[in-house]
């Protein structure tokens, strides 16, 4: 949630989402996805996330850290437009926006994302 806020304020968006897990013996697994259109939308990311957790969590294995990442950022609002794209990602810029609102006013975590 708070690298989405960073990069929404500076006008970025991220076009690869990775994802890393760490074991207690420090061997890394890593997963990278390229996303169709680029988002800073943080239940976009979650759900990349989750997706790619799900490849490489192995039951029983102890890990003792996690990380995420964006990737590919640009800041700039002078992306080339999609002809096809789609009013989801136009609903999710305008809830991104609204959280963002409603944090500034009332506080950082006063929204949180639920599954």
């Amino acid at each position: 949630h708070k690298s989405c806020v960073k990069i929404r304020k500076n006008g970025g968006t991220a076009s690869i989402i990775g994802m890393m897990l760490r074991t207690k013996d420090f061997q890394v697994f890593y997963r990278k996805r390229q996303l169709d259109y680029p988002t800073n939308f943080e239940i976009e990311v979650s759900n990349n996330v989750m997706a790619m957790l799900d490849e490489i969590y192995q039951e029983g294995t102890i890990y003792r850290s996690t990380g995420v990442m964006l990737e590919n950022i640009v800041y700039s609002d002078s992306r080339q437009q999609s002809f096809f794209e789609d009013e989801k990602l136009v609903k999710n810029r305008n809830l991104a926006k609204a959280i963002d609102k409603i944090e500034d006013k009332f506080g950082s975590n006063t929204i949180r994302i639920g599954y």
